[in-house]
């Protein structure tokens, strides 16, 4: 840490050193030694403030596990999407016919793409700062932080099809081949309009997790489900009875002890398209044996670069996206309204 920090005070002094020469020749104040000190300091700190922020409302940190193992300077990733089938059985006599199991699986390559933006500081900016001896906000740099983590977000909700990654955790195709999310298809009428009850909803919910468990031949049990934030409403404020207050969501918990939580996220809304019914819920298991968010460059502010009266600062980062492992681990729920009745 010591060494990478003289690193990037060493790169501040030299900007500064190139801002002093720019004034020179126009005639300009140049800034004094101590200016230059605190100014370089104020860079670095920035820099750590930055780093030291965090960002809870973001959704893919929260919802997938991720993976940094690749290195960053990979163009692509490759991985097999793996389905599982057999059965073990007791062996007599030492018999030498044991059941075989089989696995199906499809290999899946991934473009490792380039996540960056960038902001200025301006001349003035930072004799401002060094004349109230206040430090130099950090405002752009965390802003410039906010924004690559929603590029983040985007791309491991729906992928960067135009840059070699399809799709990501949200809008994968349904289906039964190896490599593909099986799906439940929902009552859109249980969640679309006032009249609707809890029952049905939880009927619903209920069937797609016995469906997934069956499926994957009790390899995979769900413990998060995923919904629109209009559907997670919903299902939080439908009460089961009018002779109880425990709602929808609670008697869904309730009688699934796989599930651990529930939670919103509005990328889900109208991934099948744009008619009334194409929203999705996601039922999944989170592990990292079945589904991964690759992040093989986090975050970095890059070294200052000198514009005119100015510096921009360049912030990078490399992603995959979302990586499916186990494609019997997740399932989809699809057909539910777009825009119920809340």
């Amino acid at each position: 840490m010591k060494r990478a920090h003289k690193r990037s005070l060493a790169q501040a002094e030299m900007i500064v050193d190139h801002l002093n020469h720019v004034a020179a020749g126009s005639g300009d104040t140049r800034l004094d030694a101590d200016e230059t000190n605190m100014l370089a300091l104020e860079l670095e700190q920035m820099r750590s403030r930055v780093y030291e922020a965090e960002y809870p409302e973001l959704k893919a940190r929260k919802f997938l596990p991720i993976m940094s193992e690749i290195d960053s300077g990979a163009e692509t990733f490759s991985y097999r999407e793996t389905d599982i089938a057999g059965k073990a059985k007791v062996i007599r006599n030492y018999a030498d016919d044991p059941p075989s199991v089989e696995t199906s699986s499809s290999k899946t390559t991934h473009s490792v793409v380039a996540l960056g933006d960038s902001f200025d500081y301006t001349i003035q900016d930072m004799r401002r700062a060094a004349l109230s001896g206040q430090p130099l906000t950090a405002r752009k740099a965390i802003a410039a932080r906010r924004v690559w983590e929603r590029g983040l977000d985007d791309i491991a909700a729906t992928g960067a099809p135009q840059d070699g990654i399809a799709n990501g955790l949200l809008n994968k195709t349904i289906g039964t081949s190896a490599g593909q999310i099986r799906g439940t298809t929902m009552t859109a009428a249980s969640w679309a309009d006032a009249t609707s009850t809890g029952d049905t909803m939880v009927a619903d919910l209920n069937l797609a997790v016995q469906e997934m468990i069956e499926d994957s031949a009790e390899l995979y049990t769900p413990n998060h489900l995923l919904l629109t934030t209009s559907l997670f409403l919903r299902l939080s404020h439908k009460r089961m009875s009018t002779d109880t207050s425990e709602t929808a969501l609670e008697a869904f918990l309730r009688t699934n002890p796989w599930i651990e939580d529930v939670q919103p996220w509005n990328l889900l809304k109208a991934v099948d398209g744009a008619s009334g019914n194409n929203s999705r819920g996601l039922l999944y298991r989170k592990s990292p044996e079945v589904v991964e968010l690759v992040v093989p460059q986090e975050f970095e502010i890059l070294p200052p670069q000198v514009r005119n009266y100015a510096f921009r600062v360049l912030a990078h980062g490399r992603t995959a996206g979302t990586v499916v492992y186990r494609p019997l681990g997740l399932r989809y729920l699809s057909g539910m309204p777009n825009d119920p009745t809340v």
